[in-house]
């Protein structure tokens, strides 16, 4: 008896060493979900290196698909080291569990995996909106009372003309925030407007079918062109229309700090006109003209005063090439200058040319500056 008890003490205690001595598998992912014939990759801790993994279906438990763990790869950036579980070439929809001895992580893979993320990315323009109440039918938790009215901007001394001479009132309502901050900025938004302008041109049917759930979406107009709409907008006030040039930015001197836009009382000017911010003006108003063109009777007149504005800046920015943004001494605020402006002027003569088949602009670029 107490032979056996010994003997049965030892087993135990083996058993004891070898689980406290068994690693647990960390298995990591970088997304979502998959869709059925994308690439498909996990991350498993580089301690179960070149050991198995299978796919289970969690509805019916039972393992679809099984893999072995790939070498341990260190990834610099991070100064980690992992394996990677391929599963690329199981393409059937259905959620899952990844597993790898006894751990577990749950993945789906789907063909619209990524239209809940797709749609709130678009969306988050509706929360940046400026001069607007954020309504809590449109925004839920994300309401906001209205900020920045923009109707009585001051021109900073950098930004005079003849025209315009320095304190000039002028309204500049609506468009984006810009970032953490609630300036907003020609050249930031230029290239967010060309993407957003990008994505429509490229897939219509998807855009026109896309509900943002914003305040304009009963109107007959796609809710992504309407909320470009509120950004184009703004950018037109930004053209002195005596000259043609384009204000690098709206800003305050300084940053208001962590408050609400409604809470923001700092004075707000129209600050340096600029090269870089003038093409970038040239080439979003070029490309809008040509999308917004289908819509002369919802936007009657849009799309022909997106051309003018464009022409003018374009020839303000032929003679004027060379106005690089010089942060002014008062200003406090995000610069985003630029030194170099071939690519602005690559860009709007591209757009122009396309929009009015007038070979003129393209002539005007040096393609090998582009190099």
């Amino acid at each position: 008896m107490k032979a056996t008890t010994i003997k049965l003490s030892i087993i135990l205690l083996s058993l004891l060493f070898v689980n406290c001595n068994k690693q647990t598998a960390a298995v990591y992912l970088n997304q979502v979900g998959y869709t059925p014939f994308s690439v498909k990759r996990a991350f498993v801790s580089n301690n179960f290196e070149g050991e198995s993994f299978r796919i289970v279906d969690e509805a019916s438990q039972n393992v679809v698909f099984n893999g072995v763990l790939s070498k341990s790869k260190k990834w610099s950036p991070s100064g980690t080291s992992v394996c990677i579980a391929d599963f690329t070439e199981f393409q059937k929809t259905g959620e899952y569990k990844l597993e790898v001895g006894t751990t577990s992580k749950k993945i789906e893979i789907s063909e619209n995996i990524n239209k809940p993320l797709g749609l709130a990315a678009l969306k988050s323009y509706y929360y940046a909106r400026a001069s607007e109440t954020i309504t809590e039918e449109f925004a839920g938790d994300y309401a906001r009372a209205l900020g920045h009215a923009d109707n009585a901007v001051k021109i900073h001394s950098s930004a005079v003309s003849n025209d315009r001479p320095e304190g000039t009132i002028i309204s500049s309502s609506g468009g984006w925030y810009d970032a953490g901050d609630y300036n907003k900025y020609i050249v930031n938004s230029g290239i967010t407007m060309h993407t957003l302008l990008q994505l429509y041109e490229l897939f219509p049917d998807y855009c026109e079918n896309l509900q943002l759930n914003i305040p304009e979406s009963t109107n007959l107009i796609p809710d992504i062109l309407d909320e470009i709409l509120v950004n184009l907008r703004w950018m037109l006030t930004m053209q002195d229309s005596y000259d043609g040039g384009v204000y690098h930015k709206l800003t305050s001197k300084n940053f208001s700090g962590m408050v609400m836009p409604n809470k923001d009382k700092l004075e707000r000017y129209v600050v340096s006109k600029s090269t870089a911010a003038t093409l970038d003006f040239a080439a979003v108003t070029s490309k809008s003209y040509r999308i917004f063109s289908k819509f002369e009777k919802e936007l009657p007149g849009l799309a022909d005063s997106c051309l003018v504005a464009s022409k003018l800046a374009w020839q303000w920015a032929q003679e004027n090439p060379n106005i690089l943004y010089v942060q002014p001494n008062d200003i406090a605020t995000g610069a985003y200058d630029d030194n170099f402006i071939i690519d602005e002027k690559y860009w709007a003569a591209n757009e122009l040319y396309l929009s009015t088949n007038e070979s003129e602009y393209i002539k005007e670029v040096d393609f090998k500056t582009l190099n």
